[in-house]
C-alpha cells in the first residue's frame, strides 16, 4: 500500500510531457493540416464531378476508351456512381469538404465539425431531389434528371403524396424543397446564427449597392438624353433662324428688282435672339404688310 501511494504521488509530481502552450500549438497546427487535406480532397472531388463523362470506363460502363476525367480512371470510377445517383448534387461532396477544410485552416467553427458533418449526406440527398424538379438543359444527355436516379425516385414519391394536380403539386414541392434543402445545406456547412446574420447583411448591402448603381446609370442616361434634346432644340432654332433670314434675303432681292422699299431693320433678327421660326415669320409678314 505504501508503495502504491508513493508511486501515485510521484506520478502527480511528474511534469507533463508537453506544456499547455505547446499542446495548444500542436493542436492548431494539426487542425490546419487536416483542413488542408480536406480542402485538397474537396477540390479533387469537384474536379472529378465537373469533368465527368458517361462514356468513361467505370463499373456501369465497360469500354476500352481512354477516360476523359481529370483524375483518370480513378476519377471516372468515383464520379460515375455519384453522378448517376445524385446528379448535380454530386458537387455537394466536394463543396462540403472544401468548406470544412477552409474552416479548419481558419479556425472558424471547427468545434462544430462533427455535429454538422453528419448532416451533409441529408443535405446532398435533398439537393438531389430539388435538382430533379428542374428541367435538364439540352446538353444533359442522360436518361435520368438533374437529381440522378435518387432524385427522380424521391421526387416522384413525394409528389404522389400531395393531394393536388401535377402542375400545382410540383410547384409546391419545389418551393418547399428549396427552403428545406437550403436550410440543411447551411447547417451542414457549419453556418451558425451570427454567420447567417452576416450573410443576410452582406446580401442586403449588395442589393442596395446594385440598386444605387442602377439608379445612377439611369440618371446619367436621362441627363444625357435631356442634354441631347436641348442641343437638338438649339440646333433646330438656329436652323429656323437661318431659313428665315434666307427667305428675307430672297424677298429683299426680289423687292430691289422691282425697286420696292424693304424694311430690313424690322426683318433682321438681333444676334443672340432665341425666337423660334414662327416669331421670325410673323415679323416678316408684318414687314410685308407695312409696305402697302
Amino acid at each position: 500500500m505504501a508503495w502504491a501511494t508513493a508511486t501515485a504521488r510521484s506520478a502527480r509530481k511528474r511534469p507533463p510531457l508537453f506544456e499547455e502552450e505547446t499542446r495548444a500549438f500542436l493542436a492548431r497546427r494539426g487542425s490546419e493540416g487536416l483542413g488542408a487535406l480536406l480542402a485538397l480532397a474537396g477540390l479533387a472531388a469537384l474536379l472529378t464531378v465537373q469533368t465527368y463523362s458517361p462514356e468513361d470506363p467505370s463499373i456501369f460502363s465497360a469500354t476500352d476508351a481512354a477516360p476523359q476525367n481529370a483524375l483518370g480512371l480513378i476519377g471516372a470510377s468515383i464520379a460515375d456512381p455519384l453522378v448517376r445517383a445524385t446528379g448535380w448534387a454530386a458537387n455537394g461532396v466536394g463543396l462540403v469538404l472544401l468548406v470544412w477544410g477552409a474552416r479548419l485552416m481558419l479556425h472558424r467553427g471547427e468545434e462544430r465539425v462533427l455535429s454538422r458533418l453528419i448532416l451533409a449526406p441529408i443535405a446532398i440527398a435533398l439537393a438531389a431531389v430539388l435538382a430533379a424538379a428542374h428541367v435538364p438543359p439540352p446538353t444533359w444527355g442522360a436518361d435520368y434528371g438533374l437529381g440522378g436516379v435518387l432524385g427522380d425516385s424521391a421526387l416522384a414519391a413525394i409528389i404522389g403524396q400531395v393531394p393536388l394536380p401535377l402542375g400545382p403539386a410540383l410547384t409546391v414541392v419545389t418551393l418547399a424543397l428549396a427552403v428545406i434543402a437550403g436550410t440543411m445545406a447551411l447547417l451542414a456547412l457549419g453556418v451558425d446564427g451570427a454567420e447567417f446574420a452576416s450573410l443576410l447583411r452582406y446580401l442586403w448591402q449588395g442589393l442596395v449597392l446594385a440598386f444605387a448603381v442602377s439608379v445612377g446609370a439611369l440618371a446619367a442616361l436621362t441627363r444625357g438624353g435631356a442634354a441631347a434634346a436641348r442641343s437638338g432644340g438649339r440646333a433646330a432654332g438656329a436652323g429656323a433662324r437661318r431659313l428665315a433670314r434666307d427667305q428675307a434675303d430672297r424677298r429683299a432681292t426680289r423687292a430691289e428688282r422691282r425697286q420696292e422699299p424693304v424694311f430690313a431693320a424690322e426683318i433682321d433678327t438681333p444676334p443672340g435672339t432665341a425666337a423660334d421660326a414662327e416669331a421670325v415669320m410673323a415679323r416678316i409678314s408684318a414687314a410685308v404688310r407695312a409696305r402697302d
